[in-house]
């Protein structure tokens, strides 16, 4: 059906119980194209904008949508929970997300499997949150509060409560092909007394990864690596000896990485490498 030019405002925009503030477009036909042009939402917690296209090939009949656009805001979880009722995986005191996806079908065909295009992203000032099942991209992010990480990582670590992990930064660049993410750069999340890197793949449709995560945090007295080692004593092939390890200066950064395989619900997650950055000796004979 023919779809008329015309400029959209709507003042309180409400569905399925969910008030999504205010939004506004253009809408400009041109052949078999409909482009929703200058596209901003006012949702709790965030603006949207960018712009959608909707093309039907003449020949064919076969559709396509591409949306491209950017969400900021003020807070990320506020933002999230105006449009599902899943708890948001994470809170931010600031968050900006730059896309470009496309998927075959209308705009309202819209599904993970079908879904390819990239993404950036940051986020300041949160915390990682216990979640229930959820079926977008950001339950990525479900993976760093499962038991099974918190078990192995929440020892002695001042920023680890019942709220979640607390994070100062999260930031990363990501394609998608076909409902797969892969991290073009690492996710890189640093927290008030550690840092974590994450590399590797997600599939959206089917909740499955296969990723590598480097962990990177101080080794105080509070945090010895002997405790960090429990039910992994072989370490690349070597063994580590755990009263020499508690001998030494505990002053020292260590990083442990890990394996994330199986399913976003059910990660298993595996440690498969140590490595210390001493302090440098001082050299011999003293200072010139």
């Amino acid at each position: 059906d023919d779809i008329p030019e015309m400029k959209i405002a709507i003042r309180d925009l409400q569905m399925g119980g969910k008030r999504l503030g205010a939004w506004s477009w253009q809408s400009k036909v041109v052949g078999q194209e409909l482009t929703l042009e200058d596209l901003k939402g006012q949702v709790p917690g965030g603006t949207i904008t960018g712009r959608l296209r909707w093309n039907r090939d003449p020949l064919s009949g076969a559709q396509s949508s591409i949306l491209t656009g950017k969400i900021s805001g003020s807070g990320f979880h506020d933002f999230y929970e105006s449009w599902t009722t899943n708890r948001a995986a994470l809170t931010s005191k600031s968050f900006e997300v730059d896309t470009g996806v496309f998927w075959s079908g209308t705009p309202m065909d819209f599904d993970w499997a079908n879904l390819s295009g990239r993404m950036a992203f940051k986020m300041e000032k949160g915390t990682f949150r216990e979640t229930g099942p959820s079926t977008d991209l950001f339950k990525i992010f479900g993976v760093l509060n499962t038991d099974a990480l918190t078990r192995r990582l929440a020892l002695d670590f001042s920023d680890l409560y019942e709220r979640g992990l607390a994070y100062d930064q999260v930031e990363g660049r990501a394609s998608i092909q076909e409902g797969v993410v892969r991290f073009e750069s690492p996710l890189a999340i640093q927290a008030p007394s550690s840092a974590f890197k994450i590399t590797g793949t997600a599939n959206l449709a089917t909740d499955d990864i296969d990723m590598r995560m480097v962990v990177v945090l101080p080794v105080t007295k509070n945090l010895p690596l002997a405790a960090l080692l429990v039910g992994a004593p072989q370490v690349g092939g070597a063994l580590f000896l755990i009263d020499k390890l508690l001998g030494d200066p505990l002053s020292r950064l260590t990083s442990a990485t890990y394996t994330i395989k199986g399913t976003m619900s059910e990660p298993e997650i595996k440690l498969e490498q140590i490595f210390e950055n001493n302090q440098p000796e001082q050299p011999a004979g003293g200072s010139p």
